[in-house]
């Protein structure tokens, strides 16, 4: 008589006639998820939101500290540093002469270039 070899299905079916324990497992995988899924976006929308606040002080005039909230350089800062990497770009290169010379090579016959041969002829 062969032995009956218990799966592991039926001994989860066992333990868990109703499947309770599978729905609760279930649920909590799901909702932990999603928790997680909603702090990740919470702290996103939290870090985008500097610049509201920075304008909502300005309307209500407290300049000085909208000025703090700002740790960005003025356009002149970024002028100053655009040109002198334009500067130093433009002295790395030497003035050449832009002398371009083109020689006709001729090649010589190759059946695997031909086209004739790639053409299929039908058959008779």
């Amino acid at each position: 008589m062969p032995e009956e070899r218990i799966t592991s299905s039926q001994i989860f079916k066992k333990m868990d006639p109703w499947g309770a324990g599978m729905a609760i497992i279930a649920m909590t995988v799901v909702f932990s998820a999603l928790l997680i899924l909603y702090l990740i976006f919470r702290q996103i929308g939290l870090r985008f939101q500097s610049g509201k606040k920075k304008k909502e002080l300005i309307k209500q005039g407290r300049f000085e500290e909208a000025a703090k909230l700002d740790d960005a350089h003025s356009g002149e800062v970024y002028a100053a540093i655009g040109m002198a990497m334009y500067m130093y770009t433009s002295d790395m290169h030497d003035i050449e002469e832009a002398v371009l010379t083109i020689n006709k090579v001729s090649r010589t016959y190759s059946p695997w270039s031909s086209k004739i041969y790639s053409l299929r002829q039908t058959p008779k």
